[in-house]
Protein backbone atom coordinates (compact mmCIF):
# COMPACT_ATOMS: atom_id res chain seq x y z
CA UNK A 1 0.00 0.00 0.00
CA UNK A 2 2.83 2.33 0.54
CA UNK A 3 5.51 3.51 3.11
CA UNK A 4 6.73 6.40 5.11
CA UNK A 5 11.09 6.22 5.25
CA UNK A 6 11.48 5.76 8.87
CA UNK A 7 8.03 6.05 9.61
CA UNK A 8 5.65 3.11 8.48
CA UNK A 9 5.14 0.60 5.99
CA UNK A 10 1.81 0.10 5.51
CA UNK A 11 0.13 -3.62 3.62
CA UNK A 12 -3.19 -4.20 1.74
CA UNK A 13 -4.36 -8.00 1.89
CA UNK A 14 -4.75 -9.27 -1.83
CA UNK A 15 -7.81 -11.29 -1.67
CA UNK A 16 -6.70 -13.23 -5.16
CA UNK A 17 -2.93 -13.92 -4.33
CA UNK A 18 -3.10 -17.06 -3.96
CA UNK A 19 -5.48 -20.49 -2.95
CA UNK A 20 -5.56 -21.11 1.31
CA UNK A 21 -7.22 -19.19 4.41
CA UNK A 22 -6.93 -15.18 3.69
CA UNK A 23 -5.68 -12.89 6.79
CA UNK A 24 -8.52 -11.48 9.11
CA UNK A 25 -7.19 -8.25 8.73
CA UNK A 26 -7.63 -5.95 5.21
CA UNK A 27 -5.02 -3.45 6.16
CA UNK A 28 -1.67 -4.28 8.01
CA UNK A 29 0.94 -1.31 8.92
CA UNK A 30 4.05 -1.53 10.83
CA UNK A 31 5.03 1.78 12.75
CA UNK A 32 8.20 3.09 13.91
CA UNK A 33 7.36 4.93 16.95
CA UNK A 34 10.76 5.42 19.29
CA UNK A 35 9.08 6.91 22.16
CA UNK A 36 8.00 4.70 25.08
CA UNK A 37 5.04 6.97 26.09
CA UNK A 38 3.98 7.69 22.58
CA UNK A 39 3.65 3.63 21.89
CA UNK A 40 1.87 3.79 25.27
CA UNK A 41 -0.93 6.79 24.13
CA UNK A 42 -1.62 5.29 21.04
CA UNK A 43 -2.51 1.98 22.38
CA UNK A 44 -5.11 3.64 24.68
CA UNK A 45 -6.20 5.92 21.69
CA UNK A 46 -6.83 3.10 19.73
CA UNK A 47 -4.28 4.37 17.14
CA UNK A 48 -2.27 0.99 17.39
CA UNK A 49 -3.74 -2.92 18.45
CA UNK A 50 -0.05 -3.79 18.94
CA UNK A 51 3.04 -2.38 20.90
CA UNK A 52 6.15 -3.25 22.37
CA UNK A 53 6.43 -1.16 26.36
CA UNK A 54 8.88 -1.47 28.78
CA UNK A 55 7.85 -2.75 32.12
CA UNK A 56 7.43 0.48 33.80
CA UNK A 57 4.26 1.17 31.60
CA UNK A 58 2.86 -1.98 31.42
CA UNK A 59 1.21 -1.49 34.34
CA UNK A 60 -0.34 1.40 33.63
CA UNK A 61 -1.68 -0.36 30.11
CA UNK A 62 -3.08 -2.84 32.15
CA UNK A 63 -4.98 -0.15 34.30
CA UNK A 64 -6.30 1.20 31.06
CA UNK A 65 -7.88 -2.57 30.26
CA UNK A 66 -4.87 -3.57 27.58
CA UNK A 67 -3.97 -7.51 28.06
CA UNK A 68 -0.08 -8.35 28.44
CA UNK A 69 0.98 -11.22 26.15
CA UNK A 70 4.77 -12.30 26.88
CA UNK A 71 7.12 -14.14 25.39
CA UNK A 72 8.26 -17.68 26.80
CA UNK A 73 11.55 -16.77 24.52
CA UNK A 74 14.08 -14.16 25.79
CA UNK A 75 15.09 -11.72 22.66
CA UNK A 76 16.87 -8.42 23.03
CA UNK A 77 14.77 -7.22 19.36
CA UNK A 78 11.71 -8.24 17.52
CA UNK A 79 12.67 -8.76 13.91
CA UNK A 80 9.76 -8.63 11.02
CA UNK A 81 11.04 -10.54 7.80
CA UNK A 82 8.66 -9.53 4.93
CA UNK A 83 8.81 -11.27 1.20
CA UNK A 84 8.96 -9.35 -1.89
CA UNK A 85 10.98 -8.29 -4.32
CA UNK A 86 13.69 -5.76 -4.08
CA UNK A 87 15.15 -3.08 -6.65
CA UNK A 88 17.50 -0.45 -6.64
CA UNK A 89 16.84 2.89 -8.31
CA UNK A 90 18.32 2.27 -12.16
CA UNK A 91 17.00 -1.11 -12.38
CA UNK A 92 14.71 -1.58 -15.26
CA UNK A 93 12.48 -3.44 -12.52
CA UNK A 94 12.13 -0.29 -10.20
CA UNK A 95 9.20 1.36 -9.64
CA UNK A 96 9.29 4.01 -7.02
CA UNK A 97 5.16 4.57 -6.19
CA UNK A 98 5.29 0.06 -5.02
CA UNK A 99 6.43 -0.51 -1.77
Amino acid sequence: MGRERGLSISFERVDNHWAGEKPAFKELTFRIVREEATRLAMLIAGEAHIADLPRELQKDALIKGMKIVSSSFPVDWMTVYLGGQYYLPGDPAFKPDVP
